[in-house]
C-alpha cells in the first residue's frame, strides 16, 4: 500500500470512507452510512480520530487466546510506540467501553526497548524503521501489530493501516496473526486487501 501525502481534503476524504467501513461493521443500514459518512466529514475530524475509532472497531473483530490474559478481569491493553500522534483522541475513543466484558486500558512506549506486555501495538510511522525489532521483542507474544507505513504488512505486522487513492485503507496479513495466536473475524477480513510475507508465493 502506497501512503500518500495527507493534505487536508485528503484526510476529510478518508474519514468519510473510514466511517462507511465502520458502519459497515455494525451492519448499519445503507442510509444511515452515508449520512454519518456525511456528518463526519463535515466536522473535519482529524485523520487521527479516524484511526483511533478503527483501532477500537479492530479490537472487537480481533480474538485472543485465554493465555494472553491473567484472569478474567484483565483488561484489553491498546499500546502506540514512538511519537504519540493520538494525544487525547486514542483515550476519548476507548474510555468507558468494554470489549467482550473487558476493559481497554491505553499505553504509551517512546521506544521499542520500553515495549511491555500489551495486546495491541501500534507503531507509529517514525517507529517503522524499527519494525524487525518490534516483530523480534513482541515474537511468541499474542500482540496485533498495527502499522501505518508502506509495506509493513508485508514484513511481518498483522495490519496496515494507510490512504490510497485519497480512501483509508488497510492491509491484513492472515499468517502473521496466526504467528501470534490472533483469529481474525471473517468480517474484518472481507473488507481488507490480503497480503502475505514478503518473498511468500
Amino acid at each position: 500500500m502506497r501512503l500518500r501525502p495527507r493534505s487536508p481534503c485528503s484526510v476529510r476524504i478518508a474519514l468519510a470512507c473510514a466511517c462507511l467501513a465502520l458502519a459497515t461493521l455494525a451492519r448499519e443500514s445503507p442510509a444511515h452510512l452515508d449520512a454519518a459518512a456525511q456528518s463526519s466529514a463535515q466536522a473535519g475530524q482529524s485523520e487521527y480520530q479516524v484511526k483511533a475509532a478503527v483501532l477500537f472497531k479492530f479490537v472487537g473483530y480481533v480474538k485472543w487466546p485465554e493465555k494472553a490474559f491473567k484472569d478474567a478481569s484483565d483488561p484489553i491493553v491498546v499500546a502506540v510506540v514512538g511519537p504519540d500522534p493520538f494525544g487525547s483522541l486514542i483515550d476519548n475513543a476507548f474510555k468507558d467501553k468494554l470489549v467482550g466484558g473487558r476493559k481497554l486500558v491505553v499505553k504509551r512506549f517512546k521506544t521499542t526497548a520500553d515495549i511491555e506486555r500489551c495486546h495491541v501495538l501500534f507503531v507509529v510511522d517514525a517507529e517503522s524503521p524499527k519494525l524487525p525489532q518490534i516483530l523480534e521483542k513482541t515474537k511468541g507474544s499474542q500482540v496485533l501489530v498495527v502499522c501505518e507505513t508502506s509495506g509493513a504488512a508485508e514484513k511481518g505486522a498483522s495490519i496496515n493501516l494507510g490512504i490510497e487513492n485519497k480512501k483509508m485503507r488497510f492491509e491484513i496479513n492472515k499468517e502473521a496473526a496466526k504467528r501470534c495466536e490472533l483469529e481474525i473475524s471473517s468480517e474484518l477480513l472481507k473488507l481488507a486487501k490480503i497480503v502475505k510475507d514478503e518473498g511468500a508465493q
